[in-house]
């Protein structure tokens, strides 16, 4: 399960990150968005009944378009 705690916190920084660099001109957010759903995806199809997977499933619900 640590994999799939390591790859949630990869998706909740990326996340984040995007917030953050969200009114950059030199920078696109949906950029980190999509490395946020893959890093989430990864540990949604690793780990689905853990806490982790079920926290990157939720997220991957909240993540924009």
């Amino acid at each position: 399960m640590e994999r799939v705690n390591s790859l949630y916190g990869q998706g909740k920084a990326l996340f984040d990150q995007s917030q953050i660099d969200q009114g950059a001109e030199y920078f696109a957010p949906s950029r980190l968005y999509e490395q946020a759903r893959q890093a989430f995806a990864k540990a949604v199809a690793i780990g689905s009944g853990s806490g982790a997977g079920k926290a990157a499933d939720a997220a991957l619900a909240e993540l924009p378009e």
